[in-house]
């Protein structure tokens, strides 16, 4: 039977001359092991959340399964841009879940296995009643070239949109953008196709007039991977293959479709006209996901490569 540490520290004597280090040093050679704690692994992402759930089964599923155990970090009061400079510098985070752009790939690692089939670069629209005619009428891009959408300042997609020649309105926070929205200043308001009806519910209490456009939806590439500081080389290779093995037994989609299934199905996407947008800020040779929850053909680049899961 394995020593517990009671009896181990029962059997010791430790002459009186050493010191306290010296005492600490030698119980941690005469101790057992195999009882230390897993190394952990800080994320900012809540203990419910898809990022969480899935980089916890990507330990366990790993080369290392017992390794490393993962740790939620309460960040949200600061900005995403101070939570990556965190990462960079070792401090407060080991992990992150973020949209890809040459610029993150430069600073941090990146474990190139997309995360979650496309939905990043899946824009609902967010509108008002009065706005519905106008948006109707939107069939290509050319016709979204006619309509004013507002953005938040500092925000990937406000670049993607710009670099694609649609109308912006910029605002200060999501707050101010759908206030602009409500008060009849922009058309819509894009948000990501997991987080509308949250949005939706949240803004609908303040501002009566506020709608889910119910025919439209916007494409544009934007992986969704892990990144890690440049360092945690071997942290980067665990989850990687954790990851692999996730999309090989097919957990990974199972957990998508249980935290974002029901969302997707409300959406009906199968019966808007998606319209797809250029990302030119994507970093060439990266992965990107297959798009097995948006009815697009050809959204892929062919110039990129495309991660089968």
């Amino acid at each position: 039977m394995r020593k517990t540490i009671q009896t181990v520290l029962q059997g010791l004597i430790i002459p009186y001359r050493y010191s306290c280090w010296q005492t600490i040093a030698l119980l941690l050679v005469l101790l057992p092991t195999s009882g230390l704690s897993a190394a952990i692994v800080r994320i900012n992402n809540a203990p419910e959340t898809y990022a969480y759930q899935l980089l916890e089964m990507a330990l366990a599923n790993s080369v290392s399964p017992g390794k490393y155990k993962v740790a939620h970090v309460d960040l949200e009061h600061i900005t995403e841009e101070r939570r990556v400079r965190l990462l960079m510098e070792h401090q407060a985070l080991d992990v992150m879940a973020l949209t890809v752009s040459e610029e993150r790939m430069q600073e941090l690692l990146a474990i190139q296995v997309p995360l979650v089939y496309g939905l990043t670069g899946l824009r609902i629209l967010l509108a008002t009643e009065d706005a519905l005619p106008r948006l109707h009428q939107v069939t290509d891009i050319a016709k979204l070239k006619e309509i004013d959408g507002v953005f938040v300042y500092g925000w990937a997609d406000t670049d993607i949109f710009r670099a694609n020649y649609l109308n912006v309105y910029l605002a200060a926070d999501r707050d101010a953008a759908v206030a602009i929205l409500a008060n009849q200043r922009a058309d819509y308001f894009p948000r990501s196709a997991s987080e509308i009806f949250d949005n939706y519910r949240e803004y609908k209490l303040h501002y009566g007039n506020l709608v889910i456009e119910p025919s439209l939806a916007l494409y544009y590439p934007l992986p969704l991977y892990f990144f890690v500081n440049k360092q945690d080389e071997a942290l980067a290779e665990t989850i990687r293959s954790g990851l692999l093995r996730l999309n090989e037994t097919g957990e990974m989609r199972t957990l998508f479709e249980q935290v974002y299934g029901a969302a997707l199905s409300t959406l009906t996407l199968n019966r808007r006209t998606v319209i797809e947008l250029e990302n030119p800020f994507l970093p060439d040779n990266i992965a990107l996901p297959k798009l097995g929850y948006i009815p697009l053909e050809n959204a892929t680049p062919p110039n990129k490569m495309s991660l089968r899961s």
